[in-house]
């Protein structure tokens, strides 16, 4: 029962403007003491709301601990100067009763962070207060009831990363325009608004942070349903969106959203696990440059998306890889025949058509990727009923099939050409493993590429009709 409220202007003396100010909720008899390190700057008064005050000098001072005789809510006020203030120091155990942060003061902060303060609801401050703070990554990090955060809470800092400082604020749906228009010197916004309840964003949220290299898991696990158009206009300079939406609420997608950020070298993981439902067809339009990681599971379990735009990758003509890319997309209904025609350049199509659904494979597929080298897992588990001819004919530098149509239920045909140009093939391990499906023949593998790896190539096809022929060692017996 909250039995006790103080009024945070009770020292009319003390500029409110100069303290440091924030609200706790404390029951009859609690203790309450400051987050102060053993790094820290502390020669400062601090007013604990219920006509108590202690003077501090260090950061281990015995005065820093107050008894509340009366539970309630109160205004604790410090003045003087205090650089650290953090709630994630070892040992802290007060986290949980911070309920408001009224004012950041005139304190010389350095550092502050109020990361695990689960009941705290609003945070504010006049703008410029943390004009000394060199550091806000996870201020709010762990602050689940966290709804609202001041204009200009963040003028005046100089910040080079804002990783982690709303991460799992599940509360928090929305942040001021202008949020980070002082941090001009920002470099990284790595899991800034992971696992937050954030639904939208500004238009200009990083309007003025032109120095930005990575959005790295940026929005991961938020409720984030969309997002501007000009999110990313302004941020020249990235490098990485690695993981930038994955595991978010996100719906759809901006044709030209990544339009201005022509660096870009990782787009890995970035809508894996979303809700959209379409790609736009000129999204990687202007990402010229060639990553190793690039497109590695940038789709991945995009559990809705229906289809593949034929020119998505027309402009990638650097890329070397496209592993995961579209693995476990369960609702696709159709693969591009041409979707591959402009990366000429790719060694590896390692599980990106892994575990998708039912559907059909086109016969020149990856007719133009003749420097591929392993189609490991391809199609492992994917929902197709056939294999074209001539589908593998053009790749005649690839020596891997680990795994290729392994757990291919549905599969029920293999052509007997299949590899025939595949010339250099050294590894058939677990290809058709649990092809229980297959009632047509397959090719004589086992005799064109005898001293190929062959474990478990077959293991489980028993219902193939040269089944006899196949050597035990193939068959995984």
């Amino acid at each position: 029962m909250i039995a006790n409220i103080q009024n945070p202007y009770r020292f009319a003396s003390v500029d409110p403007l100069d303290a440091l100010r924030f609200t706790i909720l404390v029951g009859d008899g609690d203790s309450f003491s400051l987050p102060l390190t053993n790094t820290g700057n502390y020669t400062f008064v601090v007013d604990w709301g219920d006509e108590n005050e202690s003077t501090i000098v260090a950061w281990d001072d015995v005065a820093n601990t107050n008894t509340y005789v009366t539970g309630g809510i109160y205004t604790v006020s410090i003045t003087g100067v205090m650089d650290d203030f953090r709630t994630d120091t070892a040992g802290y155990t007060h986290e949980s009763k911070y309920r408001q942060l009224l004012e950041a003061g005139d304190t010389g902060l350095v550092l502050l962070r109020l990361a695990g303060c689960v009941n705290l609801t609003s945070a504010a401050t006049t703008a410029g207060a943390l004009s000394g703070i060199g550091d806000v990554r996870s201020i709010f990090n762990g602050c689940t009831s966290l709804t609202s955060v001041s204009v200009g809470f963040l003028d005046g800092a100089s910040s080079a990363k804002i990783d982690f400082i709303f991460q799992n604020t599940t509360s928090l749906l929305s942040i001021p325009n202008g949020l980070f228009d002082s941090l001009t010197t920002l470099t990284s916004c790595k899991s800034a608004f992971s696992g937050s309840g954030i639904t939208s964003l500004p238009v200009d949220a990083f309007r003025y942070n032109v120095n930005i290299t990575s959005f790295e898991s940026c929005f991961q696990n938020s409720g984030l349903l969309t997002v501007p158009v000009d999110t990313f206009r302004h941020n020249i300079s990235v490098t990485s969106f690695y993981r930038v939406f994955y595991l978010s609420d996100l719906a759809t997608v901006p044709t030209d959203l990544f339009r201005y950020t022509t660096l870009v070298t990782l787009f890995r993981s970035a809508f894996q696990d979303t809700d959209i439902v379409t790609i736009p067809t000129d999204l990687f339009r202007y990402n010229l440059v060639g990553g190793s990681l690039k497109f590695r599971e940038t789709f991945k379990s995009c559990t809705s998306l229906t289809a593949i735009p034929t020119d998505l990758f027309k402009y990638n003509v650097n890329e070397t890889v496209f592993h995961g890319t579209f693995q476990s997309c369960t609702s696709l209904t159709a693969i591009p025949v041409e979707l591959f025609q402009f990366t000429t350049s790719v060694t590896g199509f390692t599980s990106t058509f892994r575990s998708v659904g039912n559907v059909t494979v086109p016969s020149d597929l990856f007719k133009y990727n003749v420097a591929v080298i392993g189609f490991n897992n391809v199609f492992t588990s994917a929902g197709i009923t056939s294999i074209p001819t001539d589908l593998f004919r053009y790749n005649v530098l690839a020596t891997n099939f680990t795994s290729s149509f392994q757990f291919c239920n549905s599969l029920t045909t293999v052509p007997s050409t299949l590899f025939d140009f595949n010339v250099l093939v050294n590894n058939f391990n677990l290809t058709f493993n649990g092809g229980t499906a297959i009632t047509s023949s397959v090719p004589e593998i086992w005799v064109t590429y005898s001293s190929a790896s062959h474990n478990g190539t077959f293991t489980g096809a028993v219902s193939i009709s040269n089944y006899g022929d196949i050597p035990d060692g193939w068959k995984g017996l």
